[in-house]
């Protein structure tokens, strides 16, 4: 049975996990710098000999493209992202990430900002244990109790984002303010806390 969600997602009740991806692009730059990512996973995958055979590649945009554009990448699930209730600004565009905890559909998803480079296949993440809500590396310009954004294994899961939208605000002074790390770390400590932070 499906349900779509307020924000337009569908939320599939299956009995086999599902991991993906995930990517969001502001600009057709940033779109570019996706699909440069995505391709090094793939290459990177076919070396691997990782028990994850298929994964989805999403990538949450607004861009206009071209149907025929649009057929070239027929491997690619494109989403349309509606407006978030968070202040406008400059962070505005950074709190799409967060869309992507509300994917319930995935089991597991492995987010990437666009400016990170894949240089080593990352499947392994898929398979942290089952306990773990969120993994995330160390924000080593920060200290060892800050999380970068970055970065991010998440178990999508609507309470934790319907809790993450009751605070866009405060997520939002999190970006502008550079405590991201913290401020995430704080939402999913309210969340999930039966569950696990975990360090990469």
């Amino acid at each position: 049975m499906e349900e779509r969600s307020r924000f337009g997602f569908v939320n599939s009740n299956t009995s086999a996990p599902k991991y993906a991806y995930g990517f969001f692009a502001v600009t057709k730059a940033h779109f570019i710098a996706a699909l440069v990512n995505i391709e090094r996973l793939k290459k990177k995958r076919l070396s691997d000999s990782g028990q994850y055979t298929h994964v989805d590649f999403v990538i949450l945009t607004n861009i206009k493209l071209s149907q025929r554009k649009i057929d070239l990448l027929e491997d690619i699930k494109l989403r349309t992202y509606p407006k978030l209730p968070s202040p406008k600004g400059y962070y505005y565009e950074s709190m799409v990430k967060l869309l992507f905890y509300n994917m319930t559909e995935y089991y597991r998803i492995i987010y990437m900002d666009i400016d990170a480079l894949v240089l080593k296949p990352l499947d392994e993440l898929f398979n942290l244990p089952a306990s773990v809500s969120l993994a995330s590396p160390v924000a080593y310009w920060e200290n060892e109790l800050c999380f970068t954004s970055a970065l991010l294994v998440i178990k999508p899961n609507h309470k934790t984002w319907l809790e993450l939208l009751s605070r866009m605000d405060e997520m939002y002074d999190g970006f502008r303010s550079g405590r991201t790390n913290a401020c995430m770390l704080c939402m999913w400590e309210r969340v999930s806390t039966q569950e696990e932070l975990y360090r990469l």
